[in-house]
């Protein structure tokens, strides 16, 4: 009777095992697909630094490209406007 208690404990035991180590290989699988963009592709987080300047001034203009297919853009063109 012990022996069977044993195996019976032994078997639930792997069984266990198995379908944790199932579950950590989905969870593993899906976390990357969680971290990328979601959506469109879009521009993101704009910034200008300094807002103001002279011509002597040097300002440096950001923002982040987003892909849902998590690529580099083709191409990246800018342009500025002068006023005065």
């Amino acid at each position: 009777m012990q022996r069977v208690r044993d195996r019976q404990t032994r078997l639930s035991l792997q069984l266990v095992g198995a379908l944790v180590g199932a579950g950590l290989l989905c969870l593993a699988l899906v976390l990357p697909a969680l971290g990328a963009a979601v959506g469109p592709t879009k521009l993101e987080n704009p910034s200008v630094n300094p807002r103001t300047g002279t011509t002597a001034t040097l300002i440096t203009f950001s923002v982040t490209y987003r892909s849902v297919k998590g690529s580099a853009p083709e191409y990246v063109r800018g342009s500025s406007n002068s006023t005065g």
